[in-house]
């Protein structure tokens, strides 16, 4: 037996918890017959309550209705059911995966992206900022790059680091997730400092940093 069109509506709640399920879409005229089907529609949903994402609203965890789509196979049409057409769990299921979350991480076309920005960034001439600036990219689905910052470095500062950034657009082969190119958000930990000849101890923080910046006076 197979329902077409049904539908399992549920609610994912602020903490992961399942709210409710709604099988009115199912249709089906025998209430003996759709009770049954509800009941084991619920049992197998409710197995995932606890491992789902929450919804996230200005910073905030919220719930939210989701539809999913549910088929009931008899044992003998179940023997068919690649070709009726089962749905398969697939990960690609958000707008936005961290790196260590993807299948294929997105790549540099020049190569070491780290190498590059050492290449590249310049120290700036009119800036007293040192120390370490943690960088979050995001490399898009169609492989073009977003920089943000975490600590306020000023304007000098800003502009030489997003602008060496910016001239990268193109230069990126987005990340994948089951064979689909997505937005995948990396961070690097920049470390900018001053070299004034003296014998002062390294940096404690240069091991910790994925490119150091070296400015000679």
């Amino acid at each position: 037996m197979r329902l077409e069109g049904t539908k399992l509506k549920k609610m994912v709640g602020p903490g992961s918890e399942l709210d409710y399920m709604d099988a009115s879409t199912f249709q089906l005229q025998n209430k003996t017959m759709l009770a049954k089907l509800s009941e084991s529609a619920m049992a197998a949903v409710k197995a995932t309550s606890g491992q789902w994402e929450p919804a996230l609203k200005n910073g905030q965890p919220i719930g939210s209705e989701l539809v999913l789509p549910v088929q009931f196979l008899s044992s003998e049409s179940g023997r068919g059911s690649e070709k009726m057409g089962v749905p398969t769990m697939t990960k690609y299921t958000k707008h936005s995966y961290k790196i260590e979350e993807v299948d294929v991480k997105p790549t540099f076309k020049e190569g070491s992206f780290e190498r590059y920005l050492a290449k590249n960034l310049r120290y700036p001439a009119n800036t007293d900022f040192e120390g370490a600036v943690e960088v979050h990219l995001v490399i898009k689905e169609d492989g073009k790059v977003i920089s943000m910052f975490s600590v306020g470095m000023g304007k000098e500062m800003h502009d030489a680091i997003s602008g060496t950034i910016q001239k990268t657009q193109g230069m990126w082969n987005p990340g994948k997730v089951d064979g689909q190119p997505v937005a995948v958000s990396q961070k690097l930990t920049i470390l900018f400092v001053t070299n004034d000849g003296s014998s002062k101890p390294a940096d404690s923080n240069a091991k910790n940093a994925d490119v150091v910046i070296t400015r000679l006076k």
